[in-house]
């Protein structure tokens, strides 16, 4: 499966911001990050469910989420 990365916050100051358009914002979380993925498996026989670090490491201890 190939992994994907997860999209990174950065300071507004790094982008110029137009306010005459619509803007959406969120304030950045402290936390740790998981991305899941869910891959089809072949002949109708489910899903391969994979979660990962930010750094591509394995999740291995929360079977109990992802199934």
């Amino acid at each position: 499966m190939m992994r994907k990365k997860p999209m990174l916050a950065y300071p507004v100051s790094d982008k110029p911001i137009d306010y005459d358009n619509k803007i959406s914002m969120q304030p950045k979380l402290d936390g740790v990050r998981c991305v899941i993925q869910a891959e089809k498996l072949p002949f109708d026989m489910g899903y391969d469910v994979v979660a990962y670090s930010r750094t591509g490491k394995p999740w291995k201890n929360i079977e109990h989420i992802l199934f």
